[in-house]
C-alpha cells in the first residue's frame, strides 16, 4: 500500500522568525515519524535552507503565484495539501493567497485541502472576511483553541460542521541538558546559590509588553534581593529594534543590569534549563492569553506557573481560562502583573495549585497525540 502523501503550503518556515513557520516544521517532522511523506512549498526566503523535503520556490504570494503552486501541485500530486494561514510572508497579500484552494481546486483535479487557521479571533474585522474564499473551497478548517473556533462558527454557522480543533504543542520540546550543558547555561546568566528567577518568553515587541514586565520585576526585585529576571526571546523584525532600546532604557534606569539576564532566542535544551528553573513565568499579550500561544504551552508541559492575561469583556479562550492553569489577570496595569506574580512566589499553596492543573492539562498538548489527531483528519479526507 502507497503511504499518503500530503504537501504542505507555509509562507513562513524556519530560519523566518515567525510562530506560524516554526508550527509547520514541528508538524511536518511529527507526521514524518507517523510514515506520511510530507514535503513543504515556502518561500524562497535567504534564511530558509532547501531540505530534502523543504521547497523554497516562491518569491512573493501574490496572484501570479497562484499558478505557480498549482504547477508545483500538479507535478507533486499529493493525496491531500495542508495549508497554513496568515503567515508573516503573506499577510500583507492575503487577499491573493484567500483563493489558493479554489485554484488548486480548479486546476489540480480537486485535490482535498485542509487549512490550519491561525489567529483568526485577533485579526482585523476586514481580515476576517477575506478569509472566507479561503474557507469555502477548503474540506477541513483547523483551528488550535477554542477562541477561533467560536469566532470562526458565530461568523460563518453554515462552516460548522468542516471545523476540527487540532491543538498546537510546544514548539520547544521538553529536553534533558547534560550537566556540561547546564554548567555554561548557568555561567551565562552569571548563576548563583539563593538565585530566584521570574522568566518570560517570545519576541521582544511592543504587544508583549516587556516594559511593564521589567517595570513589575523591578518593584519586586526591591523586596527580594534574590530575584532575578530572565528574558528569553529576541526581536522578530528589525522595526522592533526601538522598542527593545526603550527596554534596556528602562532596565539601565532602575540599575538592575545586574538582575536582568537577556539570554536570546532558546532552543529545546535551553527552554527545559531556563524554564524550570523559574519560580514563575509571565506571558502578557495585547490580545490576550489562549492556547494558540505557544509560550503558555511551553510553560505549562515544563510546570512552571503563569501570570498572563485576559483582554476584559471579550470571551477569549474559554478552554484556557476555564482550566485555572495559569494564574489569570484582567489588565496590563503594572500594579495587578506585581501584586499576582508577588502572590504565586510567595504563596506555596497557589503555586501548587497552579501546577496541579497545569499537570491536568499538559497531556493534550503532546505531539504524538496531536499527530494522532491529524493523521486521522488526514485518513478521513480521504474516505470521501
Amino acid at each position: 500500500m502507497n503511504k499518503m502523501k500530503v504537501t504542505v503550503i507555509s509562507g513562513s518556515f524556519p530560519r523566518m522568525r515567525c510562530g506560524v513557520g516554526d508550527y509547520t516544521k514541528k508538524m511536518t517532522d511529527i507526521m514524518l515519524r507517523k510514515d506520511v511523506r510530507m514535503e513543504v512549498l515556502t518561500s524562497s526566503d535567504g534564511s530558509i535552507r532547501e531540505a530534502g523535503y523543504v521547497h523554497p520556490v516562491i518569491k512573493k504570494w501574490n496572484i501570479f503565484s497562484l499558478f505557480k503552486i498549482a504547477a508545483f501541485i500538479r507535478r507533486s500530486s499529493p493525496d491531500i495539501v495542508h495549508l497554513q494561514a496568515p503567515t508573516l510572508s503573506y499577510r500583507a497579500t492575503l487577499s491573493a493567497v484567500s483563493i489558493l484552494p479554489a485554484v488548486l481546486k480548479m486546476f489540480c483535479n480537486r485535490v482535498p485541502v485542509m487549512l490550519t487557521i491561525h489567529d483568526y479571533a485577533i485579526s482585523g474585522t476586514l481580515n476576517k472576511f477575506l478569509f472566507l474564499p479561503l474557507f469555502l473551497f477548503s474540506d477541513i478548517i483547523a483551528v488550535t483553541n477554542e477562541e477561533d473556533r467560536n469566532d470562526i462558527a458565530g461568523r460563518f454557522p453554515f462552516l460548522r460542521g468542516r471545523i476540527r480543533k487540532v491543538r498546537m504543542g510546544p514548539f520547544l520540546e521538553v529536553s534533558e541538558p547534560d550537566e556540561a550543558e547546564k554548567a555554561g547555561l548557568r555561567a551565562k546568566i552569571f548563576y548563583r546559590s539563593g538565585d530566584r528567577f521570574i522568566s518570560t518568553l517570545g519576541f521582544l515587541k511592543r504587544d508583549r509588553h516587556f516594559d511593564v514586565i521589567v517595570k513589575a520585576f523591578h518593584r519586586l526585585s526591591v523586596r527580594d534581593e534574590h530575584l532575578k529576571l530572565l528574558i528569553l526571546g529576541d526581536t522578530q523584525r528589525e522595526r522592533d529594534n526601538p522598542y527593545v532600546r526603550y527596554v534596556l532604557s528602562l532596565i539601565k534606569s532602575f540599575g538592575i543590569e545586574d538582575k536582568v539576564h537577556w539570554a536570546g532566542l532558546c532552543g529545546p535544551i535551553e527552554a527545559s534549563f531556563y524554564i524550570p528553573l523559574s519560580e514563575v513565568g509571565i506571558l502578557l499579550f495585547d490580545r490576550g492569553a489562549s492556547f494558540r500561544r505557544s509560550s503558555i504551552i511551553n510553560y505549562m508541559v515544563r510546570n512552571v506557573p503563569v501570570v498572563t492575561n485576559i483582554v476584559p469583556d471579550h470571551s477569549g479562550d474559554t478552554e484556557l481560562t476555564g482550566s485555572g492553569a495559569c494564574s489569570i489577570i484582567n489588565s496590563l496595569s503594572e500594579d495587578e502583573v506585581c501584586a499576582r506574580t508577588e502572590a504565586v512566589l510567595y504563596d506555596g499553596s497557589l503555586a501548587r495549585s497552579l501546577k496541579g492543573k497545569m499537570a491536568a492539562q499538559a497531556d493534550k498538548f503532546n505531539w504524538d497525540t496531536i499527530a494522532g489527531d491529524i493523521l486521522r483528519i488526514y485518513s478521513g479526507m480521504l474516505k470521501r
